[in-house]
């Protein structure tokens, strides 16, 4: 089977990751593969072993530029297309226009509103895969019939036992400033509109003027300047610690001990689920199809949107309660291993293609 996956960049989004995640599974399993990407470069290029195609001959910063997508496609002549993010999701239609009798995968996996653009797009794809069940019911409310539509939950994209070496915690704990025993609240996200940074610092100020609790926010982005501002406007600059985008995200979670999240636009938030996996419990606002990465009362407390008194009250007890912490961390090990395993959920969308194109490609 020949596998085609659109991208536009790869920058350092839970949607990118999952292309590339993709991409090397299929790849290592012996699938002809092949991410076509619009913008050369980004944080996650790296990570990349699959075969790529860059359509932009150098980097003109535009996402949605994507010369000579189509002429690509057909040379190519993929046995099934899978679109992955907002710009190649527009192009599904024009995709089947160009390729007829190619299936097409288009995919939900965002907070974000569903635009009358996205929903044609949708609705012109042989199938649709959302990644959770919020983002699935959207679609059947605005006319996405449930035969279309697939759910397949995210992958986990770490694998547990060649990370986090022992004595990591303390080494990263060091680097930060940060006491042995100071409660760190951490939190993992691009600093961009509603990803939920500023309101943080807002929420959880009460306790960060009090000393012996100190908040990570990892990542970067346009918005973090202005949140540099906002931590010292509110007096806790003392007590937050501007990591920078990192990649060794998974010892920064095991050297923490709240996983703390409060972004306004995602469908199934990869944070919380790389979170429990290092066993870490976690706090988080109720948005979209966030309850479904965790275990509410279980691995984590899930939050009322606009509850933010409710929000502290949960972090508090969880920094006073250790035993709730570790039972919480321990549950949300098991789930995320077990909910988001990479093979399952990757051999998910093989099945799905198979559906599409016949098991004897």
């Amino acid at each position: 089977m020949r596998i085609a996956i659109v991208q536009d960049y790869l920058r350092g989004g839970g949607t990118e990751k999952h292309s590339i995640l993709l991409a090397n599974f299929f790849h290592e399993r012996d699938y002809e593969v092949v991410l076509m990407r619009f913008r050369p470069g980004g944080a996650l290029e790296s990570r990349l072993k699959a075969p790529s195609i860059v359509l932009q001959p150098f980097d003109t910063r535009l996402n949605f530029l994507a010369p000579g997508l189509f002429k690509q496609l057909i040379q190519w002549k993929p046995d099934v297309v899978l679109c992955m993010g907002h710009e190649a999701n527009l192009r599904v239609a024009a995709i089947k226009r160009r390729l007829p009798g190619i299936p097409v995968v288009g995919t939900l996996r965002s907070g974000k509103p569903l635009t009358r653009r996205l929903f044609l797009s949708a609705k012109a794809a042989d199938a649709v895969v959302a990644n959770s069940n919020w983002a699935s019911q959207r679609a059947q409310k605005k006319g996405i019939t449930a035969a279309k539509l697939h759910l397949i939950n995210n992958l986990l994209g770490f694998n547990i036992a060649e990370l986090a070496p022992q004595g990591a915690g303390a080494d990263i704990r060091r680097e930060f400033d940060t006491k042995d025993d100071d409660a760190v609240l951490i939190n993992v996200a691009g600093f961009r509109r509603k990803k939920g940074q500023a309101e943080l610092l807002a929420m959880l100020s009460p306790i960060l003027n009090l000393g012996g609790v100190v908040l990570w926010l990892v990542g970067d982005g346009p918005e973090l300047e202005r949140c540099r501002k906002l931590a010292i406007v509110l007096g806790v600059a003392g007590a937050v610690r501007f990591t920078g985008r990192r990649d060794d995200v998974f010892e920064l979670l095991k050297a923490a001990d709240i996983c703390v999240h409060a972004s306004r636009t995602e469908s199934q938030p990869n944070a919380l689920i790389e979170a429990q996996s290092a066993g870490l419990p976690v706090v988080a606002l109720d948005i979209a199809g966030v309850g479904e990465a965790f275990q509410h009362g279980h691995s984590g407390v899930l939050i009322k949107s606009n509850d933010t008194a409710g929000f502290l009250e949960a972090v508090t007890m969880l920094i006073r309660d250790p035993k709730v912490r570790d039972s919480y961390g321990r549950a949300g090990r098991e789930f995320a291993l077990a909910k988001f395993d990479d093979g399952r959920n990757s051999l998910a969308y093989v099945e799905l293609f198979e559906e599409l194109v016949g098991p004897e490609l």
